[in-house]
């Protein structure tokens, strides 16, 4: 009975497999005439070939508008010109290279290069200093964002001229500097439209914290003075932070060519809308060395918002400067252990925050606030303090946690409120940091003292200022691998001033000798730090 009916089953079965395969047979030049017919519509093809080979083409259409060329031309300083002047005694204008021949006037005449005849000395001619980059226009009322460095120091010895894209252009009087925040690298121009023929076209505002690693992005600007050059690339990192690029961090990275010119044009999406401000390159050359950084459209809009609803961008500060490195032997100097995030305080800004606060250099900080630091590179810490920071609003209280030691002790824990002050300029900045005079040697008479950490000593009292200079170092000692120069005015060793050798013997006498010493010294008028071992 099972054998049968299993039997049955097999022969209905191979009657539907037969079935199947006869329907499949007779549906077969149907179904191949459509997928051929699909497949070979021409104008759907060819409307797929233009839109992948014109996009770039559609996008620079978009965005090429809102783009601008800006040329600084700065007249060099009388001291400058002395200086260059000085050379010109050491040049014979025959037999020199046509190049250089066009920066100097023969005196009289133009003598050729065979011609024996005596010839004046030549004179030098002093061009102006000329620089170009690149410029967005952010409204049809005239306001253009670029980078801070484009513009420099604007003062009545330069001249701004602006080049629109259709090459329109205006300049002088009718360009006035709204704001310049050199920490961020952005300032922002507006221009009197009544002189321009056609109606300004802004660009569109993108979100950089959606951007995706891989992503297709494209700049526009003025490489090398060739305006309105549109490069492609993708998005190769976000958040990077350039040790010796100066401000805010956190930029993003593209391999899109950028060059000379190209900073302040527009890093964009492939929806056209900015979506960074270029700023910079890493480079062994001065070119383009595959890749370039800028600065996220979300943290210049929040400048450009501030800028046009108050007038200014008003930033937070405290007034700490801060190590890039903290080596091994600073941590045993201080006793912090490696696994220990925060930020090592080189110096303070004299009347500060920080200083009124009571901070000090070699402060170890270790929280802002309520949160402890999350990012691991250094760099990273350091850039992650200053946005904090920078986020609070001038007259602000903010709690510091720091870790303060040194020597034998374990370092102990403080806590500090600092009222949060305005953001200086950089110029400003200097100025402040500027307050201490400056510390080069002086033909005075030297009374040497005697050598102590590598170092060849001899007091020093000067504008109210007292501590060591430094009149010798010697070859290889722990000192010389600090970069401690002839020059530099020791002020305090291991937090203790000294003002003369005893006091720096009695500074160090007890400090165990596996324990590097903390070394405060001010170069050119400005404090900093370091650690040097004992010898």
């Amino acid at each position: 009975m099972t054998i049968r009916n299993a039997s049955r089953r097999g022969v209905v079965i191979r009657w539907m497999t037969v079935v199947v395969v006869l329907v499949a047979i007779a549906l077969t030049p149907a179904l191949i005439s459509t997928v051929r017919g699909q497949g070979s519509n021409p104008a759907q093809t060819q409307n797929f070939r233009d839109q992948a080979r014109y996009m770039i083409s559609d996008l620079a259409d978009q965005v090429i508008p809102s783009i601008v060329t800006i040329y600084v031309k700065e007249e060099l300083s009388q001291q400058q010109k002395e200086q260059l002047k000085q050379f010109q005694r050491f040049f014979d204008r025959r037999g020199m290279d046509p190049f250089f021949r066009q920066f100097f006037d023969d005196g009289g005449g133009d003598n050729d290069d065979n011609d024996q005849s005596p010839q004046p000395s030549p004179r030098i001619k002093i061009p102006d200093r000329l620089r170009s980059g690149s410029g967005i226009i952010l409204s049809d009322d005239g306001l253009i964002i670029t980078n801070a460095h484009v513009l420099g120091q604007l003062n009545g010895n330069t001249d701004v001229r602006v080049v629109f894209s259709d090459n329109e252009e205006i300049s002088g009087k009718d360009i006035k500097l709204v704001a310049n925040q050199d920490f961020l690298d952005l300032a922002i121009i507006k221009v009197n439209t009544s002189k321009l023929k056609t109606k300004l076209q802004p660009i569109k505002w993108g979100d950089s914290d959606k951007l995706r690693i891989g992503e297709m992005v494209a700049t526009v600007g003025s490489p090398l003075d060739l305006r309105m050059t549109v490069t492609q690339g993708i998005v190769c990192a976000k958040f990077r932070n350039i040790d010796d690029a100066y401000g805010l961090g956190d930029l993003i990275q593209t391999d899109a060519v950028i060059n000379p010119g190209s900073s302040g044009g527009a890093l964009v999406n492939m929806d056209g809308e900015m979506v960074g401000i270029n700023r910079l390159i890493t480079t062994n050359t001065g070119m383009w060395s595959g890749y370039g950084f800028a600065i996220p459209s979300n943290d210049a809009r929040d400048f450009a918002d501030k800028v046009l609803k108050t007038g200014k961008a008003v930033y937070g500060y405290i007034g700490v400067g801060m190590k890039n490195e903290i080596t091994a032997d600073d941590r045993k100097a201080i006793g912090i252990d490696p696994e220990t995030k925060g930020i090592l305080v080189e110096n303070v800004t004299p009347n500060g925050p920080a200083e009124k606060a009571g901070i000090q250099a070699y402060d170890f900080i270790t929280q802002v606030g309520d949160k402890p630091f999350a990012a691991n590179k250094q760099n990273d810490i350091n850039n992650e303090l200053l946005r904090q920071v920078m986020r609070h609003n001038p007259g602000d209280k903010v709690g510091v946690t720091v870790l303060r030691g040194g020597g034998r002790a374990k370092p102990e824990q403080k806590e500090f409120t600092i009222t949060v002050g305005t953001r200086p300029t950089q110029e400003e900045l200097r100025k402040l940091m500027g307050m201490q005079p400056e510390m080069r040697p002086t033909p005075e008479a030297r009374t040497e003292g005697r050598e102590m950490l590598g170092l060849t000593l001899e007091p020093y009292s000067k504008d109210g200022v007292r501590g060591l200079r430094i009149t010798a170092i010697k070859p290889d000692s722990p000192a010389a691998e600090q970069r401690l120069q002839p020059g530099d005015v020791i002020t305090q060793v291991n937090r203790e001033p000294v003002q003369s050798v005893s006091d720096l013997n009695k500074a160090i006498k007890d400090r165990p000798k596996d324990v590097p010493n903390l070394i405060q010294f001010l170069r050119d008028g400005k404090p900093n730090i370091a650690v040097v071992p004992q010898e």
